[in-house]
């Protein structure tokens, strides 16, 4: 019942605040209420004699008083000039710092073959085995492609760990789509194209002896003059651009310009269509290498299986990727998800501290601290879309870590919806005057309402007491309602429609914590077809993928990076003739 409420209301507030001040008498304020609402006093006594008691008439106030305001003040005093944002920043450098010790101790541990003696000896002669493979064989021993290919598995760890599980999973499956991307063109080339490109152009090297008497793979489909080490041309020869054109052949040459081709296609490709960053990266990076190593005439990369891209690939998309994993799995998981659970409650608290402190901000101290908070309260946030965002990659939305995932998106759009009016609140908390100040101090039903819609909110983060605290808030804001009759006619159109923006930040409060813990914690079921499609919506978004980037600077960015990292490619690849005059 209403009275029931506020006695626990009073009680609330006794507990809270330390110095009352004086209060009327109860026959005067029925005296001045009566004034207000056109009733006679023994009318207006006998309407509050039902509704509530002596006490808790006398207990109304105490929010006003000097310490719960100077409570308020230091409140939101720790959210302004940064300071939370600043506390939270102390606590990501010291998980960060026990993350990164986790690493370099996963990293020490992976690496322990090649420390330990003898095992150190016996993995080395597995790589000079790899190394040193002849011509013409049909076999690469498994145990010397594992070595020969494990610093670089180590390597796409430290590039895929991150501060958390979730993005560490998101990093590994980006870089593993970019690796793929490469290695699907390697087995166009090498594969569907092995009629006329198999082996690359070391199958179709040939042997020149150099000034000194060594002899020096050439590529017949572009012969050089300088491979960056000994000339491979006589002196008079002509050597525009570093090409020996006499021994050009056309045959060879149509098959550099189809690799040149394809090269060029696989860039603008990668960066034309929608993928995001990390993925286009790992995608032109490893697509590089494996095109270095196929133009390559000195060495056997593609001549046999397994090629140079299948054991790249193999080390460091599946060894790989698991071991970036157990990195953050072992000894404990390290996940976004408790993160985001950790930053909830703090949400709560503040978004809380905002929506009581309303009636306070006819202060101006008051108001420009509020606003801080708001702008704090923004910042955490986003920080919790962004966890909740990574939470996925370490649930996929799938049983209990699924179930508390999407609770938490609920909780987050329940809170923005909490604090959408307030700015607007503030606003029209400027315009008021010292009058309108002096008389909304003396309004007490808007403390205790938004009191109670703040306990209301608390409920949010705990697995009770949602059901008293909801009817608590509902009896606060119908107390609110009447209340605001009384003072109307006594109040300017500014403290009105002030009144209206806290009643409306109130109620949009409540409705959207009553609509949270309403909703359920996992969809409906759905059909195949529907489950396949949102499946595909879903992953396309959690990976950042999209058909084109409709950006209007896209094309530029394309043209620009493509011709940057063609034009790196062939300097590379064709290099300079003698670019120091001999002396």
């Amino acid at each position: 019942s209403r009275a029931q409420f506020l006695i626990s209301v009073s009680a609330m507030q006794e507990r809270q605040a330390d110095v009352r001040v004086p209060l009327m008498p109860a026959s005067e304020e029925a005296m001045q209420l009566s004034e207000m609402s056109g009733r006679s006093p023994s009318q207006t006594t006998e309407r509050r004699a039902r509704v509530m008691s002596e006490e808790v008439i006398k207990n109304r106030w105490t929010r006003q008083s000097t310490n719960s305001l100077r409570g308020e003040l230091n409140a939101l005093d720790s959210y302004s000039k940064g300071r939370r944002s600043d506390a939270r920043a102390r606590q990501v450098l010291v998980r960060h710092f026990f993350v990164a010790l986790r690493v370099a101790t996963w990293t020490v541990v992976l690496y322990s073959p090649w420390i330990i003696w003898p095992w150190g000896k016996i993995w080395v002669e597995e790589a000079t085995k790899a190394q040193n493979r002849q011509h013409g064989e049909n076999r690469w021993p498994l145990a010397a492609t594992y070595v020969n290919y494990w610093s670089s598995m180590v390597l796409q760890v430290l590039f895929s760990v991150h501060a958390n599980l979730g993005t560490t999973v998101k990093l590994t499956c980006q870089g593993v789509l970019g690796t793929l991307i490469a290695f699907g063109n390697m087995v166009f080339l090498n594969g569907v194209m092995g009629f006329w490109l198999g082996g690359g152009a070391f199958e179709e090297h040939i042997y020149v002896k150099t000034q000194t008497g060594k002899s020096v793979a050439q590529s017949t489909w572009l012969p050089l003059c300088n491979n960056g080490a000994d000339d491979l041309a006589a002196d008079n020869a002509f050597c525009l651009f570093n090409v020996y054109w006499a021994s050009l052949e056309f045959a060879g040459f149509c098959k550099m310009l189809f690799v040149s081709s394809n090269f060029l296609f696989i860039v603008v490709m990668v960066l034309t269509l929608g993928f995001d960053d990390n993925s286009r990266m790992f995608a032109l990076s490893t697509h590089v290498y494996f095109m270095m190593a196929f133009l390559n005439p000195s060495t056997p990369n593609y001549d046999a299986f397994p090629t140079l891209s299948f054991s790249y690939t193999l080390m460091t998309v599946p060894v790989g990727a698991i071991a970036a994993v157990l990195m953050l799995s072992l000894p404990t998981q390290i996940l976004a998800l408790d993160d985001a659970e950790s930053l909830a409650r703090e949400c709560v608290g503040a978004v809380g501290l905002l929506v009581e402190s309303l009636p306070g901000t006819t202060a101006g101290l008051t108001r420009q601290k509020a606003m801080s908070t708001q702008e704090e309260t923004n910042a955490m946030l986003q920080e919790l879309d962004r966890l909740t965002e990574t939470a996925w990659f370490e649930c996929f939305d799938f049983a209990g870590r699924g179930a508390r995932r999407q609770r938490l998106i609920r909780l987050s759009r329940a809170l923005h919806s909490c604090i959408r009016r307030v700015p607007a609140a503030h606003h029209t908390a400027e315009a008021l005057d010292v009058e309108d100040m002096a008389l909304l101090q003396t309004f007490g039903a808007m403390r205790t309402c938004s009191s109670a819609v703040r306990d209301f909110l608390g409920t949010a983060t705990e697995d009770n007491g949602a059901l008293d605290a909801a009817e608590l808030a509902d009896s606060a804001v119908e107390m609110l309602h009447e209340d605001f009759g009384f003072l109307r006619d006594q109040l300017s159109p500014e403290a009105c429609a002030f009144v209206f923006m806290v009643c409306g930040v109130l109620q949009d409060a409540l409705l959207a914590v009553k609509r949270y813990e309403m909703e359920p914690s996992l969809p409906p079921r759905k059909t195949v077809v529907k489950r396949f499609k949102d499946g595909v919506r879903v992953i396309s978004h959690h990976f950042g993928l999209k058909l084109m980037d409709k950006a209007s600077t896209h094309p530029r960015f394309v043209i620009r990076n493509s011709i940057s990292i063609c034009l790196a490619f062939w300097l590379g690849w064709i290099g300079f003739f003698k670019p120091i005059p001999p002396p």
